[in-house]
């Protein structure tokens, strides 16, 4: 897990080289520790918890933060400014249905 967060900490803020100070946050370990998923830019980024590729899971304008598994890994719970709030978002992984 360590190598994965370590992948996350090297290659996201590379993937925000546009960024003044690209940011890092919030890791969230999957139940079946499998995978870790992280705020960054505010845009979701998962990878294995092995350590491998990172990728862009959610993208919008607004910002995403604060990722959380469901109990049953099958979704990602996390706070969004689509709204111009920081209401409550759920993003089914398969299919991607928010």
């Amino acid at each position: 897990m360590l190598r994965a967060l370590l992948t996350c900490v090297v290659a996201v803020p590379l993937l925000h080289a546009h960024s003044a100070r690209p940011t890092l946050i919030e890791p969230s370990l999957s139940p079946d520790g499998r995978e870790i998923v992280v705020a960054s830019g505010g845009d979701l980024w998962p990878t294995s918890a092995t350590g491998g590729d990172v990728r862009l899971i959610m993208s919008h304008p607004a910002t995403a933060s604060r990722p959380l598994w469901s109990s049953d890994g099958t979704r990602l719970v996390f706070v969004s400014t689509r709204s111009g709030n920081g209401d409550i978002d759920i993003l089914t992984l398969a299919g991607g249905a928010l």
